[in-house]
């Protein structure tokens, strides 16, 4: 019994190990997901140091889940939230909608590793309470193929098209594995930047999309993938991607 104990201990010891190489958010909270605590927001507490955060924030016993959350995101690595970014296919539903909320993350289904070692940066502007991404963008796609929901496990194909600056339609191969929607519409767009080691090639693979609101902000809708390099290469010469600050909500 003894044994066993000490080889179970010596296996999660080397599976922490591992996830902290890889560095992907998820990994983290998949295994909070499947942690029983007396106190919920110990789960919190006990990713810090997991994430590698600027600072240790103070432990309050008062605070929400959600609370501790937000602080500690607004803490994270600038990668760590880009993952957040790019990778979880839903809307927020608590204070921002470009990452999870607590309640999401830890009852909801998780993106599995994405093999990368870079997907950009997501910056904090303390001063404003804000947040926001530095890279490619385009301001209007059309993304259609996406609406219906199905079972997650199956990688779906749909099409963006982009109209260049002579009006002319341009049509790509775009997927999701993801089982969540997105309507068929034009959407503004933000993509990774080259992020990781070269012979990775996935600058400009992993999109957002992002809808206009009534009070004028962008609000995340959904992510999708364009695997093939021939195809993002094809869309750069477009010359409709621009690199610009997109603030997030």
């Amino acid at each position: 019994m003894e044994e066993d104990l000490q080889t179970r201990f010596h296996n999660e010891l080397a599976s922490l190990h591992k996830m902290r190489m890889d560095d992907y958010v998820f990994d983290f909270l998949l295994q909070m997901q499947n942690r029983v605590l007396t106190n919920p927001l110990d789960k919190v507490a006990g990713l810090i140091y997991l994430f590698y955060p600027k600072f240790i924030p103070i432990y309050d016993a008062v605070q929400s889940e959600e609370d501790a959350w937000t602080i500690l995101v607004n803490m994270m690595r600038v990668r760590s939230r880009a993952d957040l970014l790019f990778t979880y296919p839903e809307p927020g539903n608590g204070r921002k909608c470009w990452r999870p909320s607590w309640e999401q993350a830890m009852t909801k289904t998780l993106p599995s590793h994405a093999q990368v070692e870079r997907l950009g940066e997501v910056n904090r502007l303390d001063t404003t309470d804000g947040d926001l991404y530095i890279g490619p963008y385009i301001d209007s796609g059309h993304v259609r193929g996406f609406a219906e929901e199905y079972n997650k496990g199956k990688c779906r194909q749909g099409e963006l098209m982009i109209e260049d600056n002579t009006r002319t339609l341009h049509s790509f191969k775009i997927f999701k594995d993801h089982p969540y929607s997105i309507p068929d519409g034009s959407y503004t767009l933000i993509s990774n930047g080259g992020g990781g080691h070269p012979s990775l090639n996935i600058f400009m693979k992993y999109w957002v999309t992002r809808q206009q609101r009534q009070d004028g902000q962008f609000e995340k809708v959904s992510v999708f993938s364009m695997v093939d390099p021939e195809e993002r290469e094809r869309l750069q010469k477009l010359g409709v991607v621009k690199h610009r600050i997109s603030r997030l909500c």
